[in-house]
């Protein structure tokens, strides 16, 4: 769809790549029977970016909306699904499944009985220092409540680190690889329910080099 439809100048999809019959350069943003192209092409684009978790598609996402921007203000009634994309991506829940570090890690959440479940795949030749690093230079994998008005973190339950050589390390290294899991037990502090929000922070490492620290928020259905 990127390849054959993205207009890479002025952004935006155009209806048709046939420059022999149509107008190429002719978008559509405005509902009519079914809802509009572009309109259902930034609800993906946003969905692959909190899904995947990278600014590609993010910043697609943002160079579609800011073709269309004029127009959705002018006359929002017939803009739609333009307004139900905006308003789930600024309000939705968030996908209990992100892959970070170009698809290196995979992130599934599953929010049950108060209990949250944080399930890591670590692809090969890839790790994540364990909550409690053995190096003080080293990020720890962390979950952090950022909802404390209506959650209460009870007690987080890390797996144990294995210890390691590494060459990129003299000492053995705490890590994370393959597969874990955390469990995170909750309070509900509030008569009114939403989806609890935290933040998972950790550092992906191979045998020789560690890339920058990421967060991922994380909201559970």
């Amino acid at each position: 769809m990127n390849e054959k439809f993205w207009d890479k100048q002025d952004h935006g999809f155009n209806m048709s790549n046939n420059t022999k019959y149509l107008n190429t350069n002719q978008k559509e943003s405005f509902d009519g029977a079914i809802p509009a192209t572009n309109a259902t092409a930034y609800e993906v684009l946003t969905k692959l970016s909190n899904r995947i978790n990278t600014d590609d598609f993010k910043q697609q996402a943002v160079q579609l909306l800011s073709v269309f921007a004029k127009q959705i203000n002018q006359n929002p009634s017939g803009h739609t699904s333009f307004i139900l994309g905006i308003n789930n991506q600024l309000h939705g829940k968030l996908n209990p499944i992100q892959t970070i570090y170009n698809g290196r890690i995979r992130v599934h959440s599953r929010f049950h009985n108060n209990q949250l479940l944080i399930n890591l795949e670590l692809q090969p030749l890839w790790h994540i220092n364990s909550n409690k690093p053995l190096q003080d230079t080293l990020i720890a994998t962390k979950i952090v409540n950022t909802d404390t008005d209506y959650w209460t973190i009870n007690h987080i339950t890390y797996p144990q680190g294995e210890l390691v050589d590494l060459s990129c390390s003299k000492e053995k290294i705490s890590i994370y690889k393959d597969k874990i899991q955390i469990k995170v037990a909750l309070t509900n502090n509030a008569k009114q329910y939403r989806p609890p929000t935290l933040q998972l922070t950790l550092q992906a490492c191979s045998d020789k080099v560690c890339l920058a620290p990421k967060t991922v928020t994380i909201q559970p259905n």
